[in-house]
């Protein structure tokens, strides 16, 4: 298969098609444009279902009939007919599989997006069949809706140019989805002008964070204080999650409906909070705080549907596994190690402080029946103080570990671009003293 020969026949996709499909095949002929001066003629499939291209090296005449993606890959790059199929199990994958495509004729991508790839000056003209088969399903980024600083638009138009970079990064590195996380003071659920440069590439917008204070309004305290936590010295407080021995989560499930509607992946989570805000009423009492939020969970699991997942944090006070509520079949867990050592890999049995996360990541496992996914904090800047600590060492061993051990996902908070990414760290050591 001569790829450069391939850049002068024609593309063939589907019609009609999802965005991503037809992204998929913009993107696939302006980068064949690029590396090989000509891009191949589009034409289009009448009726043919399904996520797939085909590079003809003849622009007449059909391609011929488009193989299925295989059954334990995300996508597939199939030589067929002197051309080459690109099939997916779905439009994202089909995404992912034109930039490994590219990658494999030596395109280098950027987090700084286009301006900061690189293309090869000769690329590569034979690909070989390629699988895409990821460690794992789900390959997501996070970060707090707060660090956008949306309510002054003058600091949001300054950032959103590298979150656009960002976001074409993750497709082309073969990322999943993107959670934008709300906390107690935040007014909105994501931030809308990042919404469509997600969609195009068929990555999941997913949606929740610490969001229980705004699915039980504090204003319902004063008319009903019984669906708030009762503290440990027998009052009701609004400062906390929810007393889910009460029709509070009557409450918080159908407002689940509304705040999640369209939305396929949904993190529930309790406040950050000292203390977690968990109920400690005669009902509760006897419920662990993961048993408690559980609950909450399967409240709005079974609000939301079959087709949307729900998260149940595994973090802080409910890092512990739930004791003796189960989980709903659309419930997740998301195992968020934050306090754990980050000099050693989670599973090194020299690391006594990882000693118990390993063991709460494999009570999940098997608690969950294998619906594990990881939040990891690598990139978060308060947990480092702002200092770029090296992990890849440790980030690699940590992937390896979850891999085996069974988690079906992993995500990463992220914090945009802080100020350290522009400043070298010896900039205050070697500063002169004051005078």
């Amino acid at each position: 298969m001569d790829l450069a020969r391939l850049a002068a026949g024609a593309l063939y996709r589907p019609d009609p098609a999802p965005a991503p499909v037809e992204f998929a095949a913009a993107e696939l002929a302006t980068y064949l444009a690029r590396l090989f001066g000509g891009a191949p003629a589009a034409r289009v499939l009448p009726g043919a279902p399904g996520a797939w291209l085909h590079l003809a090296p003849s622009r007449e005449g059909l391609p011929p009939d488009v193989a299925g993606t295989p059954a334990d890959a995300e996508y597939a790059l199939v030589p067929r007919a002197g051309g080459l199929t690109l099939t997916a199990a779905t439009p994202r994958a089909l995404v992912a599989a034109v930039y490994a495509l590219l990658a494999a004729a030596g395109c280098e991508w950027s987090p700084d997006g286009p301006d900061g790839e690189r293309l090869p000056r000769e690329p590569g003209r034979t690909v070989p069949a390629l699988d895409g088969r990821p460690a794992f399903a789900r390959r997501a980024y996070a970060s707090d809706l707060g660090t956008w600083h949306y309510g002054v638009p003058a600091r949001l138009a300054e950032r959103l140019p590298s979150d656009v970079a960002f976001v074409d990064w993750m497709a082309k590195s073969g990322a999943t989805g993107f959670l934008f996380i709300r906390a107690a003071n935040d007014t909105q659920w994501m931030v809308p002008e990042l919404a469509p440069e997600l969609a195009r590439r068929g990555l999941a917008l997913e949606l929740g964070g610490h969001v229980l204070t705004e699915l039980l309004p504090r204003s319902l305290f004063a008319a009903h204080p019984e669906y708030f936590p009762m503290t440990t010295g027998g009052e009701r407080s609004d400062l906390g999650n929810l007393c889910p021995s009460s029709r509070a989560l009557v409450v918080v499930a159908e407002r689940a409906r509304t705040a999640f509607a369209g939305a396929a992946d949904v993190h529930l989570w309790g406040l950050d909070a000292f203390g977690g805000g968990w109920c400690a009423c005669d009902r509760c009492g006897t419920l662990t705080p993961s048993d408690q939020a559980l609950l909450v969970c399967n409240a709005v699991a079974e609000a939301l549907g079959s087709d949307v997942r729900v998260f149940h944090l595994a973090y802080h006070d409910t890092l512990a596994p739930p004791d003796t509520v189960h989980p709903a079949p659309g419930v997740v867990a998301e195992f968020a190690p934050r306090e754990r050592c980050y000099a050693h890999a989670l599973d090194d049995p020299a690391c006594a402080t990882n000693h118990p996360y390993r063991e709460a990541l494999e009570c999940h496992l098997e608690r969950f029946a294998g619906r594990v996914h990881v939040f990891e904090y690598y990139g978060d800047a308060i947990l480092f103080g702002g200092c770029a600590v090296p992990l890849v060492e440790v980030c690699g061993a940590d992937l390896e570990y979850y891999r085996r051990a069974g988690a079906r996902g992993v995500s990463c908070l992220t914090f945009g671009r802080y100020s350290l990414w522009a400043h070298g760290a010896n900039v205050e050591s070697e500063r002169p003293p004051d005078r």
